[in-house]
């Protein structure tokens, strides 16, 4: 299975000893959507300038369209700097960097990026992990803290399976009847905006 990688570069003002967590959301999508998930920093009491961090994904399962900054490093009115750049080689890598502009610092959680994910492949019951892997976190003068790390998920359904409950019945069939000639995305199964006799067939086709 091959894995995409992507980085994502700040720095940290720790002490010694101390323990920065950093979390990748959870999500539960059908195939086609689009949507974000949420990485938190925790700085754990730590005054926060930045991490290095690297993502693992399964690009068979999803597609990673964009990066952005959260809202970290400017909860405090700060400025901060926020870029990143892609190279190719046995993976694809996107390396991001993002700090706090002058000597400030944040020590309360928030949301260090936001990826914006597309579900490519369905994952039936199953789950295809976000990992972050590669961190390294950092004082101003070099000596090195602890990240822990809670790796995140995405659950893909079928596109027919419109509650999201891992089976394609007779609730999903309602749900499709009970839209008829509504113009709701996340329902139509053709494609052409409009919940209509076709999106029924396809429902139950699959029932």
């Amino acid at each position: 299975m091959k894995l995409f990688f992507v980085l994502v570069l700040l720095t940290i003002t720790a002490s010694a000893g101390s323990a920065a967590t950093v979390t990748i959301g959870n999500a539960t999508e059908n195939i086609g959507h689009t949507f974000e998930i949420p990485v938190i920093l925790d700085p754990e009491g730590v005054a926060v300038a930045g991490i290095q961090m690297g993502v693992q994904f399964d690009p068979n399962k999803l597609r990673i369209n964009s990066v952005s900054e959260g809202t970290l490093f400017r909860q405090s009115g700060f400025p901060s700097f926020f870029s990143y750049k892609n190279t190719t080689d046995n993976f694809k890598t996107a390396l991001y960097f993002s700090a706090i502009m002058g000597k400030y610092n944040v020590t309360a959680p928030g949301t260090f990026i936001i990826l914006n994910v597309t579900a490519l492949n369905s994952t039936y019951q199953d789950r295809t992990w976000l990992i972050a892997s590669n961190q390294m976190v950092s004082s101003p003068e070099g000596t090195a803290a602890t990240v822990q790390n809670y790796m995140g998920y995405v659950v893909v359904r079928p596109k027919a399976d419109l509650n999201l409950d891992g089976c394609i019945n007779l609730l999903d069939f309602t749900i499709i009847s009970q839209n008829f000639r509504e113009f709701i995305g996340e329902y139509d199964q053709d494609g052409d905006g409009e919940i209509a006799i076709l999106d029924l067939v396809l429902i139950a086709r699959n029932l």
